[in-house]
């Protein structure tokens, strides 16, 4: 009968202990599920950012040769065969649809680390930051930035357009001439309808 008395005490204790702990917010929900060290180790670099100020000489070079130069390598390669598959759209949907792609194209290094990095490294990657020495050049950060990319980019697509693959325009202006000339002959459209 004893523990039958203490039963429902034992019950109400319990249940008033779950209600003031479920009331209350838990700022570290990993308390009471990791080992104390490494619960003390999240602790201590909990909302601390990690400012890189130096690096030698050796840790310069690999940083460059195994992600700089692999990036420009990639990017350029990549720049190569979307010009390539844009160039080769035959319609105003097709370029569209064509450049959606690509744009997935050039975002999947960054999908896969979202999918497969685990929380711990999206953490430490978004608390990162690397300290440099910006350069006095308002005029640079003002407009000179912008007008040196747009220039760049007009020239590049002038130079893919009339320069690599100058025998496909070429090839469509004398299309384009001899049907203004001699008629379109009849085909089926391919741009999209709302019909």
């Amino acid at each position: 009968r004893g523990g039958e008395a203490a039963g429902p005490s034992l019950l109400q204790s319990r249940d008033s202990s779950r209600g003031t702990n479920s009331n209350k917010k838990n700022p570290q929900p990993w308390k009471g599920l990791l080992p104390h060290a490494l619960t003390q180790k999240l602790e201590e670099h909990k909302d601390r950012n990690q400012v890189v100020v130096r690096l030698t000489p050796t840790l310069r070079f690999l940083i460059l040769a195994l992600v700089g130069l692999k990036r420009c390598a990639l990017c350029l390669w990549i720049s190569w065969v979307g010009a390539k598959f844009l160039v080769m759209s035959s319609s105003t949907a097709c370029l569209i649809i064509k450049s959606l792609s690509l744009q997935f194209l050039t975002q999947i290094d960054e999908m896969l680390f979202t999918s497969f990095a685990s929380t711990r490294r999206h953490d430490e990657v978004k608390r990162s930051r690397l300290a440099y020495n910006i350069p006095d050049a308002a005029w640079w950060s003002i407009w000179a930035s912008s007008v040196v990319r747009f220039a760049f980019a007009a020239s590049m697509t002038a130079i893919t357009l009339w320069g690599f693959f100058g025998g496909i325009s070429t090839f469509r202006a004398d299309c384009y001439v001899y049907f203004k000339a001699f008629g379109a002959p009849p085909q089926a459209r391919e741009d999209f309808s709302f019909f």
